[in-house]
Order: C-alpha cells, then structure tokens, then sequence
C-alpha cells in the first residue's frame, strides 16, 4: 500500500467515527437528556460537598 492509501484509509476511519458519535448526539431520547441532567446534577453536588470538607479540614488547621 502506498502512504497516500494508507492515510485515505485512516481519514476515512475517523470521519465515519465522528459521524457516528454526531449521529448518535441527535438520537438522543428525552429520558437520556433526563438521565445526563440529573447525573449532572449529582456530580455538581458532589463537588460542592467535597469542596466543604476541605474547606473544614483547612479551617482546623
């Protein structure tokens, strides 16, 4: 195989995979949209109780 084939082969791998994950995005369901905000959600709510606890930790220093 000669290089020019060779990266024709490996760009037409990756826009076939962005392509898929672009259609894959516009698939998505309103309880999956549901599901990633409140996932969101937890993980935002997470940080904020983490971030306290440090902030104790540092203030009983």
């Amino acid at each position: 195989m000669t290089r020019n084939t060779i990266l024709a082969l490996i760009g037409a791998a990756v826009a076939g995979v962005l392509i898929f994950a672009f259609i894959e995005d516009q698939n998505d369901g309103p309880l999956e949209n549901a599901a990633e905000s409140v996932e969101d959600a937890a993980d935002d709510i997470g940080d904020d109780i983490e971030d306290a606890a440090d902030e104790l930790d540092g203030s009983s220093s």
